[in-house]
């Protein structure tokens, strides 16, 4: 992606992030395609999760968010199941609190509690308790998805877009994405963005990257409003706008962005005094109504060209 030259920024410090998360737990990779899931092997699906997994396993009403009127019901069986799982995973690790963790979430993922089936998913890609088996996990993946579960969309969309486990397929991840950022997935949101953004597996199209950057943004998703202000300051897919951009970035910045604190840095001596108080002011808005967002994970993405 080119530099935003106008500006005489650092080259380099602009180029859009991607927000990645996987399965119910927050991993700074992506993931690939379905049919044939088997073709991968389990050594590949074992690389697919993150070391902090079991700090972030799905709860209702925690990490997740589900589409209307689709979200389990509080006293659903396996409910108990799910978070008996999670006591398991995040007691010290051994292989036989892992195993345990994996037994208490198949248990719930059998009786149809779509978290449950998202954890046995992350459980199964992880190989606890048995050999990693992506087919598996993309299995109960889609179980949770047949109930409308956000989560769950997101995640098949990072499998699909990393080829992790399966064949990579930036179509099937933008398929699924667009499900879970229909479904109100906020991290979804930011990532459908990013494709339409990149023109992965879409058409590139960035005055509709713009308006997902922006839903995801609102949500508090950091990658999203450090992409949005990109946007901004570049005049791609939305009108340039140097208040708006600054006011972007600093609301990035106000979460721990260390490269929108960069971006800010350079864009404010390229503001006028008006500009500077509206862009101050803007922010003051957009902070007070983008509450941060603890379902994302905060990885920095180069430049997919």
């Amino acid at each position: 992606m080119n530099s935003i030259e106008s500006y005489g920024y650092e080259r380099k410090c602009a180029a859009r992030l991607l927000c990645l998360v996987i399965l119910a737990l927050v991993s700074c990779t992506l993931l690939g395609r379905p049919a044939n899931a088997q073709d991968a092997g389990n050594a590949k699906a074992s690389a697919c999760v993150s070391p902090a997994m079991a700090q972030l396993l799905a709860r209702e009403g925690n990490s997740i968010r589900v589409s209307a009127g689709n979200a389990p019901a509080a006293t659903q069986a396996g409910e108990h199941d799910n978070e008996k799982g999670i006591a398991a995973a995040q007691a010290p690790e051994s292989l036989r609190t892992l195993q345990r963790a994996r037994d208490w979430f198949e248990k719930g993922a059998r009786r149809g509690y779509a978290p449950a089936q998202v954890n046995l998913a992350v459980a199964t890609l992880a190989g606890w308790g048995a050999p990693p088996n992506a087919a598996s996990a993309l299995y109960w993946l889609r179980e949770a998805a047949h109930q409308g579960y956000a989560l769950a969309y997101y995640d098949l969309g990072v499998l699909y877009m990393k080829g992790c486990g399966v064949r990579q397929d930036y179509a099937e991840a933008f398929r699924f994405f667009e499900q879970g950022a229909n479904a109100d997935n906020s991290a979804a949101q930011m990532n459908l963005g990013y494709l339409y953004d990149q023109g992965l597996g879409v058409a590139q199209d960035r005055v509709a990257a713009a308006v997902w950057y922006r839903k995801a943004a609102e949500a508090g998703v950091v990658q999203a409003q450090f992409n949005l202000a990109d946007l901004y300051a570049r005049g791609e897919g939305v009108s340039r706008s140097n208040s708006l951009a600054f006011a972007w970035f600093q609301v990035a910045a106000q979460q721990g962005d260390n490269r929108a604190k960069e971006m800010l840095r350079a864009l404010a001596p390229h503001l006028n005094a008006a500009e500077l108080a509206e862009a101050q002011a803007l922010s003051r808005l957009l902070v007070s109504s983008a509450a941060p967002s603890a379902q994302v994970a905060m990885v920095q993405r180069g430049n997919h060209r």
